[in-house]
């Protein structure tokens, strides 16, 4: 059990360090589009990639508000969210906790609601890519609900599950848009597939490899700890 334990410390903290470092390039990233930098944002779209510079980015400029609240929201959603799920913040001051986490939940669906209407629907992705994005903010959203739930009714082993998946989740939306800038070139390259499609796919898997890492890592780690 000791053991068992000490493995789990240690994947907690390489995740937290890591929720709390990959915030610094992400934070780089969202730059452009929060100052609506057209001439560097249009080099990080789909389009960019697949070369059709005549079209890119023309659907963040058109409707670039939107673009620039989801993208401070996304800010703050992966600044609060290490600190919400660090053992030493949550155990000893639950005040700040409770306070962070309405922080949390109005960032959460301020990402819902602009990355559901009307990003996804002028999305670059095709039919299939924004289907897999719906599910995963909805899923996002489901864990974020039973986990407030949870809590509400005292149940804070229940809650502390629910909110590792729904921020993992929440993750995977956000910071697979930074992974395919950098993939895609070379798995275009190396296996010929088009870009808007791989684009597509590859939202699948990163949904599917979140979730069973999460699930995994909750089953063997989370799920018999005593945290109510």
């Amino acid at each position: 059990m000791k053991a068992q334990a000490g493995v789990s410390n240690v994947i907690g903290e390489v995740g937290w360090w890591w929720a709390v470092v990959v915030w610094v390039p992400f934070a780089l990233y969202s730059r452009p589009f929060i100052v609506g930098d057209f001439e560097t944002y249009r080099h990080l779209t789909i389009a960019a990639l697949a070369g059709r510079y005549d079209v890119a980015g023309l659907h963040i400029s058109n409707h670039i508000s939107t673009w620039q609240v989801h993208a401070l929201a996304g800010l703050v959603y992966m600044l609060v969210a290490p600190f919400q799920l660090n053992d030493t913040l949550r155990a000893g001051h639950a005040q700040l906790h409770r306070r962070m986490g309405y922080v949390f939940v109005g960032a959460s669906l301020i990402l819902a609601v602009s990355g559901s209407t009307t990003m996804l629907i002028h999305s670059e992705f095709q039919s299939l890519g924004r289907i897999f994005m719906g599910f995963a903010g909805a899923l996002n959203l489901l864990g974020l609900a039973l986990s407030i739930s949870a809590a509400r009714h005292k149940r804070f082993q229940a809650h502390r599950r629910w909110m590792i998946r729904s921020v993992v989740m929440g993750y995977t939306v956000i910071s697979a848009r930074v992974v395919l800038v950098l993939l895609q070139k070379i798995l275009h390259i190396g296996f010929g597939v088009p870009i808007v499609k791989e684009a597509d796919y590859s939202i699948f898997v990163a949904i599917l490899v979140s979730t069973t890492i999460v699930e995994l890592y909750i089953h063997k780690y989370v799920s018999g700890e005593k945290v109510d």
